[in-house]
């Protein structure tokens, strides 16, 4: 059975969108750093405060924006930016779903990945921070046609019979942080040593 073949109704899920939580805290941090900064005038609390409103209006401007539709033609997949990106039924090879991918974290979310024929991502879904699980599920259906399932497997795994589906970071994250924390660690050193040797100059 072909990609889709199946059904040709139309399925539109949306991302998260920030919670009354999220606006609690993130205004609260907001409204303190601001007011603590321009009291105290520290530039760091300041910072902070922008930091966080920031956070929030990416948070926002995500839930507001970003969409994925699924059309008897193809997979439409919106951003942030609210440029839509259309990826027809018939370069999609393979619907891969993971329901709790085991990436290394405490937190296991679900994962969606369309491959084409040489097993290279044309999109990915993950319910870790910007889409339910539940909609993930139902874009996996409405893809339809030979579907691979993964629940619980872990990211090396996947990446091991689809070298290309998962990032090398979520799937080996001690490595990467390893390799991540030396780098900057040798960075602050050099850093300090150009800045040691400027002030005794």
């Amino acid at each position: 059975m072909a990609i889709g073949e199946q059904q040709h109704e139309w399925v539109t899920i949306a991302a998260n969108k920030p919670g009354r939580y999220h606006w609690i805290v993130a205004g609260a941090l907001v409204v303190v750093c601001l007011s603590a900064g321009l009291w105290l005038g520290s530039v760091r609390l300041l910072v902070a405060a922008g930091t966080a409103l920031i956070c929030l209006l990416v948070l926002a401007r995500i839930g507001s924006a970003c969409r994925v539709t699924v059309t008897e033609k193809d997979v439409q997949y919106r951003g942030i930016l609210g440029r839509t990106r259309r990826i027809p039924r018939g370069d999609i090879a393979t619907v891969l779903y993971a329901p709790y991918l085991d990436t290394g974290h405490r937190r296991h979310g679900d994962w969606l990945l369309l491959l084409d024929g040489q097993g290279r991502p044309l999109l990915r879904l993950t319910s870790h921070v910007i889409w339910p699980p539940q909609e993930i599920k139902r874009v996996s259906n409405a893809v339809g046609g030979p579907t691979v399932n993964m629940p619980g497997a872990k990211a090396r795994t996947v990446r091991q019979h689809y070298p290309k589906a998962i990032p090398y970071h979520v799937a080996h994250p001690n490595v990467f942080g390893g390799i991540f924390g030396g780098l900057l660690v040798a960075v602050i050193v050099i850093v300090t040593v150009f800045a040691v040797v400027m002030l005794n100059q």
